[in-house]
């Protein structure tokens, strides 16, 4: 028996490999390319794109945790720099976060078409975009 979730998906994949751009798909685009790797490898990709994006915010988060200092006598443009600072330490402590849920859904899920756009592409893209506004951050703060 399909769900709803499962309809959703079947539109997502019609969508993605139609001609028809009259609606556009969305963040899940960028890694639904999943698709076409055979179904045995499809979460051995997710898991790999999980881990670049977790270790890449650690690196950043490391990097970044030094920018975020608030200390007295400040001045104001060290003030913003440390709040854009403190605003991308939290974006990529979310994005860590939620990498790892999406790497657990999908470790207990066969990799259906399904489970790949609703449980991995979706969630990994709005990871990704996160990950890229906290680097722009981190990168305003540094500048």
């Amino acid at each position: 028996a399909k769900t709803q979730v499962d309809y959703i998906a079947e539109d997502v994949i019609k969508r993605f490999f139609s001609l028809d751009n009259s609606r556009a798909l969305g963040l899940q685009t960028w890694l639904l390319p999943l698709l076409l790797v055979q179904p045995e490898l499809r979460m051995q990709r997710v898991f790999y794109a999980a881990e670049v994006i977790s270790l890449t915010a650690g690196l950043f988060l490391f990097f970044c945790q030094g920018l975020a200092r608030f200390e007295p006598g400040m001045t104001d443009l060290s003030f913003i720099s440390a709040v854009l600072a403190s605003f991308g330490c939290i974006l990529i402590i979310t994005s860590i976060i939620m990498v790892l849920c999406v790497a657990v859904f999908n470790s207990v899920k066969n990799p259906s078409p399904t489970a790949t756009v609703i449980g991995a592409a979706q969630p990994l893209g709005i990871c990704f975009f996160w990950f890229v506004t906290a680097s722009h951050f981190v990168y305003i703060a540094f500048s």
